[in-house]
């Protein structure tokens, strides 16, 4: 039972920081090509802004790199997270 719940754990951290990932790189995207509000891009960024917030303080100059560095973060912490439950399932 533990070993399941710790495998579902494991999946679900897995999708949302894939799923946090990719929203983020959208965002960056959509940023560069279009200026226009369309109801996806105001849901995107209600769901990206928050993750992106704590990171604000990669700016130089004019150019913000807070986007980049989550998506740095989230990679790292999510691949820590999964190896650390990970080590659980081993022993």
């Amino acid at each position: 039972m533990v070993e399941q719940l710790l495998r579902f754990l494991i999946l679900f951290i897995t999708i949302f920081s894939q799923f946090l990932y990719w929203a983020i790189f959208v965002y960056i995207l959509m940023s560069w090509i279009s200026r226009k509000k369309t109801p996806f891009s105001v849901w995107l960024q209600r769901l990206v802004v928050p993750v992106i917030r704590p990171f604000r303080f990669a700016r130089i100059g004019m150019l913000d790199f807070s986007p980049v560095v989550a998506l740095f973060a989230i990679d790292l912490a999510g691949t820590w997270l999964v190896k650390f439950i990970a080590t659980y399932l081993e022993t």
